[in-house]
């Protein structure tokens, strides 16, 4: 009798379905994780593997996820074997900069024939970066005096005066352009086009990268003579870096970016004595006078906002506190009211994150002080009576907010071309507080079920203890969190949302068809999701739903993973993978 293959009982669903070698890592593949689709592990045998109708449905949906995922395979191909993985940036303390830096590899043989980028496609790819490129990654944005989310005029100043970010909007440019050209023209048609494209967005990161090196080594030999300026754009050049590795996911090592952007705003805190309320207008002014929105004015607003933003979420996947939470209430202007969110830049220069990148000020330091929490309590350091006094008032301010979110909901209908930016609005609370974006029309929930308040309970369940994934799917109710269906929905919106949408995906059930919708809005996103964060919700929660069960009820596998007390955290949700993921 022939003896069973070991392969065999080590193989993922997936793998078995698709007839293909599995390796037999957990929690994720090999096979699976080149091809960015979900790993399908554990020993019970899932309900579609009934050797019928189901598992064909399976395998069909299977071979269009690798379909579709060709493109942003490749570009990351293209970018790995261009860029050396051992370089990186460090950004230890104040007037402390260095690099840790490998030879850079020559470019690749096959690129050498490629001529230097002429002007005319220079001047073509920055028009499709302002005109379509920057407002699909920043939907929400809404430069000072305007109510649009189109490219502000002073980008085009800024990215031609800064090496880097010119050379970051270029690979942006030429990454979506190969994306538009293997949709319309799959396969091997106009292949020579999409060679010389693909060489382009290794080329141009690469020139990016080396001119943010070389920037770093300028702040190292001025030392005390470093301009507020000058640290401003190099901590803007890694953040646009930051944000085009995640985009096309090519970087696993994010915080390789972010820590070193995070040190350079903490330093021009600290190095201009900047540490009371006037703190950040005293360093705009510095730039340029009130009332002249320079380009390096407005950029560093742009990108502070954005460091902001991403340093929090970074910290839920980190089990840290965010490294920046200290400068939050110098940076960000006050929620006092729903009128905040119309105050001009003359009137209050400190920034409201909702106008940048969709999220209210009060949700953002509600996510800032709850991980600030989880981290003590984590660390032991709370008692239980400490820990309630803390938590109050971490719910005084997402109950303040809601309440201004219900408000805002009763002052005006929205307009009907305005509907897709309300739901997503009521989704989460990371969408604009604006009276157009307004009234909760009678198709949809009432406040108390609205997915606002789901997710925002999550935070009141975590800041009070209660951060066990397990315990939390039996105590919040997520159904309505993807109400309504995301037909309604923007695309560009939808993005941004990747982690609200991994928050409430983790503490989804099986019954009632909960997981099943989240499963359907990562699967109806298309090509969006194989190359925007939502590619990592889709993973992550598969590989979530396999550990804590189809109710909550223990690890799915049965293999023990966990925190090491039975229980599943955010954190824990977040590094499933093997490495903490940053949903931005």
């Amino acid at each position: 009798m022939p003896r069973p293959r070991q392969g065999d009982a080590l193989s993922c669903w997936t793998c078995r379905l698709r007839r293909k070698r599995c390796d037999g890592v957990r929690p994720v593949c090999g096979s699976c994780d080149d091809l960015d689709i979900a790993c399908h592990a554990g020993t019970a045998k899932p309900d579609w593997m009934d050797g019928a109708t189901m598992q064909r449905v399976m395998a069909r949906e299977i071979k269009a996820q690798v379909k579709q995922g060709a493109a942003g395979r490749r570009a990351r191909r293209q970018l790995d074997e261009s860029r050396d993985p051992s370089r990186a940036f460090i950004v230890t303390s104040q007037r402390d900069y260095s690099l840790r830096n490998e030879p850079a590899r020559p470019p690749a043989e096959k690129y050498q024939y490629l001529n230097d980028t002429s002007a005319d496609l220079e001047a073509d790819c920055i028009y499709m970066y302002l005109e379509n490129d920057f407002p699909y990654l920043f939907p929400f944005y809404r430069a000072p005096g305007t109510a649009h989310s189109k490219a502000p005029a002073w980008l085009l100043a800024f990215l031609r005066q800064n090496e880097a970010v010119f050379h970051s909007v270029l690979a942006f440019s030429s990454y979506f352009f190969t994306v538009a050209l293997n949709d319309v023209f799959p396969g091997d048609a106009y292949a020579g086009c999409k060679f010389t494209a693909w060489g382009q967005v290794a080329r141009e990161s690469d020139k990016c990268f080396a001119a943010i090196q070389r920037d770093l080594q300028g702040l190292a030999r001025r030392g005390a003579d470093v301009t507020l300026v000058e640290q401003a754009r190099v901590m803007e050049s890694i953040m646009q870096l930051l944000i085009f590795d995640m985009f096309v996911g090519a970087s696993q090592q994010w915080e390789l970016h972010l820590n070193p952007a995070a040190t350079l705003l903490a330093d021009i805190f600290a190095q201009h004595g900047c540490a009371d309320s006037d703190a950040f207008s005293r360093l705009l002014h510095e730039m340029a006078p009130a009332g002249y929105p320079t380009p390096d004015r407005e950029a560093f607003r742009f990108f502070t906002a954005v460091l902001l933003f991403t340093d929090t979420i970074a910290s839920t996947a980190l089990r840290q506190p965010p490294r920046l939470h200290g400068l939050h209430p110098l940076i960000l202007s006050p929620d006092t009211s729903a009128a905040t969110t119309t105050t001009t830049e003359s009137q209050s220069p400190r920034l409201d994150l909702s106008a940048f990148v969709g999220c209210p000020n009060w949700a953002l330091q509600a996510i800032s002080a709850t991980a600030v929490l989880a981290a003590e309590k984590r660390a032991g350091r709370l008692s239980a009576q400490d820990l309630a006094t803390r938590a109050a008032p971490i719910a005084d301010m997402i109950d303040a907010g809601l309440a201004r979110l219900d408000a805002a909901d009763a002052a005006q209908p929205p307009p009907p071309s305005e509907l897709h930016a309300r739901h997503i609005r009521r989704l989460m609370p990371f969408c604009p507080d604006l009276p157009a974006h307004a009234a909760v029309p009678t198709t949809t929930p009432p406040p108390a079920t609205s997915p606002v308040h789901r997710v925002l309970s999550l935070l009141l369940l975590a800041a009070r203890g209660t951060s066990d994934i397990n315990a939390t799917i039996n105590s919040v109710d997520v159904a309505s969190a993807l109400h309504p269906p995301p037909r309604f929905w923007c695309a560009a919106q939808l993005r941004t949302l990747a982690w609200p949408i991994c928050v409430a995906g983790c503490c989804a059930r099986e019954a009632g068809g909960e997981r099943a919708a989240f499963r359907a809005v990562i699967a109806g996103a298309g090509d969006l999701h194989t190359y925007s964060g939502l590619r990592g919700v889709g993973r992550v929660l598969d590989a979530v739903w396999e550990r804590v069960g189809d109710d909550g009820d223990g690890d799915g596998d049965g293999d023990g993973d966990g925190d090491g007390d039975g229980g599943w955290d955010l954190a824990d949700c977040l590094g499933v993978l093997g490495t903490p993921a940053l949903l931005v």
